[in-house]
């Protein structure tokens, strides 16, 4: 069955003329997007992702969008370095509040995330 969304973006890599990851853009109430991106490991740690997230972002706010935010595990350090390198500040910890992986008939596995989120400059007057 095929689904369609406006919340995914594909990452498309001109070039090789191919997708190479995704960026997620939710609604959130308070003029707020939340944001999620999935990358191809083929093309981790070239550039690619924090172009992109840094550009959405950069979009939202032209927007006006009033504030952006996302949501990690702790242990993936690559996903929080991102956030941190396109500007984005670790706001807080939850603890057990995300199930990644359930298997069948085995209890859920609960997991932490981190919380990074940015403000529009323009709004910090």
């Amino acid at each position: 069955m095929k689904q369609e969304s406006n919340e995914f973006l594909a990452v498309y890599l001109k070039s090789e003329k191919k997708v190479v990851g995704n960026l997620y853009v939710g609604n959130r109430p308070f003029n707020a997007k939340e944001i999620g991106y999935v990358f191809n490991k083929n093309y981790l740690r070239l550039g690619y992702g924090s172009e992109a997230v840094g550009a959405i972002i950069k979009y939202l706010f032209e927007c006006g969008i009033h504030r952006v935010y996302a949501e990690c595990d702790p242990e993936n350090i690559a996903s929080w370095k991102l956030m941190e390198k396109v500007g984005m500040k670790r706001e807080g910890k939850l603890i057990q509040n995300v199930c990644f992986i359930h298997e069948a008939g085995k209890p859920p596995y609960y997991t932490d995330t981190y919380i990074y989120g940015l403000v529009n400059p323009a709004d910090l007057k």
